[in-house]
């Protein structure tokens, strides 16, 4: 999946698919799953931005949007709270990648031996 996020003004095209979990763990040597449940609190409240920073730097980086290392794209942005901001739009799009697109399958009833 495939979205334009605006992140301090500027439209960044971003990707989450797949390969993200690995190429998140490629960067940063940390699991996205594991590390994304610990960035927010019980009430939904972000406790770790450098989380949110990682997640849309490599979602920017698959989209080929990034050709820089993290930190100097951080500092593209004019505000510190530049992700933080935009912490919505990421999580919308990182929610997007998860959904299935294939039904269920009915598991079909065998009947019983008695």
């Amino acid at each position: 999946m495939r979205e334009m996020v605006v992140i301090d003004g500027q439209e960044i095209l971003m990707e989450a698919n797949g390969a993200t979990p690995r190429v998140y763990r490629n960067l940063f040597g940390k699991d996205l799953l594991t590390t994304l449940h610990g960035a927010v609190s019980s009430k939904g409240e972000v406790v770790n931005v450098e989380v949110f920073e990682n997640l849309a730097f490599c979602m920017a980086k698959q989209a080929g949007s990034v050709d820089c290392d993290i930190d100097e794209w951080l500092a593209s942005f004019e505000s510190s709270m530049a992700i933080v901001n935009a912490i919505g739009a990421i999580m919308d799009l990182w929610r997007g990648n998860e959904k299935t697109t294939v039904a269920a399958k009915k598991k079909a009833n065998k009947p019983t031996d008695k």
